[in-house]
């Protein structure tokens, strides 16, 4: 059996949210981690793309990258312009780096789909029907995630979301680095 890696679903919960706000915390806690790793997405493509380094003349690269609509498409801005960067500034390692990072990136999106789009429900106990606290789950219509047994794909309480939250964080860490490591304001063989 493969080792189970971070941006794995992680197994259902033992214990549940007491309350559904704290759930509604940890989503939008982990969707602003998110959107600051694509914000710096954005910007690495800019410096992949040459865009000068003030915010004046990002701009038109940073908003090329925010249109288009898919995580996967934006992805694939960022490996072609990282492709096209790597042939004129050689750095094997770095480049290596990068892929590495946006292999990372990918895994992790899965998550961010499953935290945006996925509902807060209460937990109840089949036999007593009593209420046993709330978690984030996918949404009965999506047959991806919600089997007609009734099996759903995820379960996350606050705990799991936060541990994402922090991953994400992380995410915005190494793209930074690899942007700084571009200007030459960070050196590319550092270890993150």
């Amino acid at each position: 059996m493969p080792q189970r890696q971070p941006w794995d679903i992680p197994p259902q919960p033992e214990r549940y949210d007491s309350t559904a706000d704290a759930v509604f915390t940890a989503v939008g806690k982990a969707l602003t981690k998110w959107e600051t790793a694509e914000a710096a997405c954005a910007e690495l493509f800019a410096i992949f793309v040459g865009a000068p380094q003030d915010s004046t003349h990002m701009a038109p690269a940073v908003r090329a990258y925010g249109s288009v609509v898919s995580f996967n498409g934006r992805c694939e801005m960022l490996l072609r312009a990282a492709e096209a960067y790597f042939v004129e500034h050689s750095d094997e390692k770095l480049e290596a780096k990068f892929k590495t990072l946006l292999a990372e990136c990918r895994n992790y999106s899965a998550r961010r789909n499953e935290i945006a789009h996925g509902t807060v429900v209460a937990v109840m106990d089949g036999e007593t029907d009593q209420r046993l606290g709330f978690v984030l789950a996918p949404s009965f219509y999506n047959p991806k995630k919600y089997s007609l047994k009734h099996a759903l794909s995820y379960q996350y309480t606050s705990h799991e979301i936060l541990f994402f939250a922090g991953r994400f964080s992380v995410l915005t860490t190494k793209v930074n680095v690899i942007s700084l490591s571009l200007q030459g304001k960070f050196p590319s063989r550092d270890k993150t």
